[in-house]
């Protein structure tokens, strides 16, 4: 019920930006501890991520009553645990091998209620393709010593991109089939999932993969938005063509803003030209970012 509640006040909620949990989870060893740790830093709103024990994860709920503070949305992965007593344990909706492929489901499962717990209405979810792609490493060495303007570089991006071409629909088909597992438990919780884009050196799934995910799936599924991701591909050479907020404005459910030592001036983008509700803010500090550092960042 707390989450029905929470997706349909999404205009009012997705206001002020939420912190991520990211870098102090693995300072914290109750849910008392984390609440207090991000009001120290002048945030009332959560995104969860990072591993968490077992001890935080019973605790949080209530610490997040008590400490009058919201949870917005969640990494499937503070989960991992619990499940499977592993939280750094690598699980991909788009995993070749089925069995592994069903536990991200059940961990993805797992998340959707612990976030209709918490009151949260976004869990994002691991999507990549679990291998490295070498063609990307390939490509890293040459950006690193000034060469992708060569003719070395121009024949490493053409048999990458033919590579990626023949296994996206593959990948895509494994993503689908994951996401169809959990169609009726996001209805029934109004949860909603959101994929992000394969860090390199991992290849897929990439921005067209993620359109054909979106065309085949329901409104329940979206995607959040890195930039340090866009980043990491157009250093490569491999920026893709219009920016990622124009493309998938309809499905995306949170972005990240990363926040280092001097970035206190920064402010989240404005969504004001989109007919579409704005996405969850979420500031991702670095992990040398002190309270004063994020005190200012939130009184933006």
């Amino acid at each position: 019920m707390a989450a029905r509640v929470a997706a349909c006040d999404l205009g009012k909620k997705r206001q002020m930006p939420a912190l991520s949990t990211e870098t102090i989870a693995r300072t914290v060893h109750s849910g008392y501890d984390l609440a207090s740790g991000v009001r120290a830093s002048g945030f009332r709103r959560i995104h969860l991520a990072g591993p968490l024990d077992i001890a935080t994860i019973i605790e949080l709920a209530p610490a997040m009553r008590a400490a009058e503070m919201e949870v917005v949305s969640l990494d499937a992965r503070v989960c991992s645990g619990r499940i499977f007593g592993d939280p750094d344990i690598p699980l991909s909706l788009a995993a070749i091998d089925d069995v592994a492929r069903r536990a991200a489901v059940r961990l993805v499962e797992e998340a959707v209620r612990f976030a209709v717990d918490l009151g949260a209405w976004v869990v994002s979810v691991p999507v990549a393709e679990e291998a490295s792609e070498p063609m990307l490493l390939e490509l890293e060495r040459l950006a690193v010593a000034g060469e992708l303007d060569s003719d070395v570089a121009a024949g490493v991006v053409g048999r990458l991109e033919a590579g990626l071409d023949s296994r996206r629909h593959e990948v895509v088909e494994r993503i689908t089939e994951s996401l169809a597992a959990l169609e009726d438990l996001l209805d029934d919780t109004n949860v909603k999932v959101a994929l992000e884009l394969a860090q390199p050196p991992r290849g897929l799934p990439d921005r067209r993969a993620l359109a054909m995910v979106m065309s085949r799936s329901g409104h329940g599924v979206g995607c959040w938005h890195d930039p340090e991701t866009e980043a990491a591909w157009a250093r490569l050479g491999l920026g893709s063509r219009g920016p990622f907020t124009g493309r998938f404005a309809d499905r995306l459910l949170g972005e990240f803003i990363s926040v280092r030592p001097g970035d206190a001036g920064c402010r989240p983008p404005a969504y004001s030209r989109h007919k579409h509700p704005r996405p969850v803010t979420v500031i991702r500090p670095a992990a040398n970012v002190n309270c004063a550092g994020l005190r200012a960042v939130a009184r933006q």
